[in-house]
């Protein structure tokens, strides 16, 4: 059987855990700090990627433009 203090340190490193682990996925799902962090890497290639962005959305603009009944 476990004593008050054992659970509490249990408890403890739980919380601990937890705190890692939603520390690690903040970091995966933070979008603006992941394009900055690419972008002090390699400023050609996102801004390359953000022009290939643009281009996409403006030819399905004028795909759905031209096809319109």
């Amino acid at each position: 059987m476990t004593t008050v203090e054992e659970a509490r340190a249990s408890a403890a490193q739980a919380r601990r855990e937890l705190a890692a682990t939603l520390d690690a996925l903040e970091d995966k799902l933070n979008v603006p700090r992941r394009v900055g962090a690419a972008y002090r890497r390699n400023p050609l290639l996102v801004v390359g990627i953000g022009v290939g962005i643009v281009a996409a959305a403006a030819g399905l603009i004028v795909w759905a433009a031209a096809t319109r009944d």
